[in-house]
């Protein structure tokens, strides 16, 4: 799993998924360290509800930021909200299906 979508210096995010789409890696997911609202949108996009996991790389970056940007960014879409907040870990360790 590639940590902060990939990188930190800009639009790694990008290569990512077009990795991910070209190679079709099926098994591959990226949480939303580090990012913004709209990044966060932009790869339920493009990387699919899915794949995306909720992080904030405690100690380093402030929970509540995080918290705050990923509900800014699934207003009014509390499916995948509910999918990047838990649902898509708790599928990925096994606990729900």
């Amino acid at each position: 799993m590639p940590a902060h979508a990939g990188g930190e210096c800009g639009k790694e995010y990008l290569e990512l998924a077009e990795a991910v789409r070209k190679h079709k890696w099926e098994h591959v997911y990226t949480d939303t360290s580090f990012k913004g609202a709209e990044v966060m949108k932009d790869l339920t996009e493009l990387m699919g509800e899915d794949k995306i996991l909720f992080g904030t790389d405690y100690p380093f970056g402030e929970v509540e930021a995080s918290i705050e940007q990923c509900k800014k960014a699934f207003s009014g879409k509390e499916d995948v909200a509910d999918k990047v907040f838990y649902r898509n870990a708790a599928v990925l360790l096994g606990l729900m299906s």
